[in-house]
């Protein structure tokens, strides 16, 4: 069974798949989550000049931040 869970989002996580899977968790088998995705804030898409890469960036959606939710996610046991 799983231990530690990351919930990426390519959007906000408000609504997103880590509140589903929270709300599943919460119910059944109390483990340790990380949700990454976009806080509760609008978009600044067009404030951002350059596209995906820089969004990415600005929402700390990239590889290094996966890897440090999980490596935030592994010592909650």
């Amino acid at each position: 069974m799983f231990s530690d869970i990351v919930t990426p989002e390519n959007g906000t996580i408000m609504g997103g798949l880590g509140k589903l899977v929270a709300a599943v968790l919460c119910e059944n088998r109390p483990i340790p989550l990380v949700r990454v995705g976009v806080e509760d804030e609008f978009s600044q898409s067009s404030l951002i000049g350059g596209g995906k890469d820089e969004l990415r960036d600005h929402f700390a959606l990239g590889a290094r931040d996966l890897t440090v939710a999980v490596r935030t996610c592994l010592p909650k046991k």
